[in-house]
Parts: C-alpha cells; structure tokens; sequence
C-alpha cells in the first residue's frame, strides 16, 4: 500500500504540470548503459546547457563526467514535445584501480515532453584518455531526466 501511494504522489506531481512549455530548473535521472548511474542536466538558454553523470563503467571504475552542450531542435519535427540532436565536449574522470582523465564529444537525441517536465535521451560519447595512458574509448547512455 505504501508503494501506490508514493508511486500515486509521483505521478500527480509528473502529471500536474500541464501548463509546462519547455524544460526549466534542474533535470535529475538515471542513465544506463557504460557507464550507468545519475545524471544531472540545466538549460542555460534556448540550446545551451550543461550536463553531469555520475555513474559505474563496465570496465570496474567510477566516473563522473562534465558537459557542456549545443542543442538543435529545428532538425527533426514533434508533432508535441521537442526533439532534439545535440553535440558537445565534455571531460570524464575515472577512479579504480588507477586514476583515469579523459576528454568526450558527447553526441545524443533527446525528447522533451510539451506537457510534463520529462526528457528521455540517448547519447554516444566517443572520448580521447589522457591519463594513465594515451587511449580512445566510447561511452553510450539512456536515460530519462524530471525537471524541477
């Protein structure tokens, strides 16, 4: 019983904002693929923002990455809500059994509800390592984000 009620709170709260035109606030969500974990997102104009993650790798360490990102909504058209390509750069630390420092160039798609403050998205972060040594990998995420 006490599961329905929190899970009836939430979806009010999901589902009262019916006047939402746009993400504003702060986004917190989950992502899953390499790595899974947190992800934290704020717009900071029409096609700006930043994003974090911070998440376990497949490879045995915990990450946190930084983003800044460029958003286009006037590529692919919504019949509701928008939808969006976006690119950017970013930094990713690692931490296990050795320190690692990288650089990303996180490329997603992502969907941004008309009526309710929800944005699901997918992303593909190619990245150069810097430290320990010289490498190149690629990140890939989904996940869902609620404003507030």
């Amino acid at each position: 019983m006490k599961k329905m009620t929190v899970l009836a709170i939430f979806l009010a709260l999901v589902f009262s904002a019916s006047a939402f035109a746009g993400v504003k606030g702060i986004g917190v969500g989950l992502m899953g693929g390499d790595p899974s974990g947190l992800t934290l997102k704020q717009f900071i104009g029409d096609d700006a923002a930043w994003d974090l993650g911070i998440g376990y790798s497949f490879g045995g360490w915990a990450t946190v990455n930084a983003d800044y990102l460029l958003h286009n909504f006037s590529v692919i058209k919504a019949d509701s809500g928008a939808l969006g390509l976006y690119y950017g750069l970013g930094a990713v630390v690692g931490f296990g059994n050795e320190f690692h420092v990288a650089a990303r160039v996180p490329l997603g798609i992502d969907y941004i509800f008309e009526k309710t403050p929800i944005e699901l998205f997918l992303e593909v972060g190619p990245g150069l390592g810097i430290l320990p040594v010289l490498s190149f990998f690629i990140s890939e995420s989904a996940g869902i984000r609620w404003y507030f």
